[in-house]
């Protein structure tokens, strides 16, 4: 399993009335075309979808922006974005993980 080294990792966090399978496939497209490493998964606890995107500073920004300007389209209500400190390791390639 490979790592990478990115300039920038940010959690998102989101909740609404969306379908998860769907905006999963969506996320992980988008984040693969605009070429960030990281994952998405479903929070059942928290009836919630996260994402952690990681890549060049520029990408990762872009990838918040189509979340954003996106979130009528896909059901998305809140979006909670926090930056993730530390040199946190993330798998290369984007992951659709297991709910927790």
């Amino acid at each position: 399993m490979s790592f990478g080294s990115h300039e920038m990792i940010v959690r998102v966090a989101f909740s609404g009335d969306f379908d998860p399978d769907a905006l999963h496939s969506w996320i992980v497209a988008e984040a693969a075309r605009v070429g960030l490493n990281g994952w998405s998964r479903s929070r059942s606890k928290e009836d919630c979808l996260e994402a952690l995107f990681a890549g060049d500073a520029g990408d990762v920004m872009e990838m918040v922006r189509l979340l954003t300007e996106s979130r009528d389209a896909k059901g998305i209500g809140d979006i909670a974005e926090r930056p993730v400190s530390g040199h946190e390791p993330v798998w290369l390639g984007f992951h659709h993980l297991p709910s927790i």
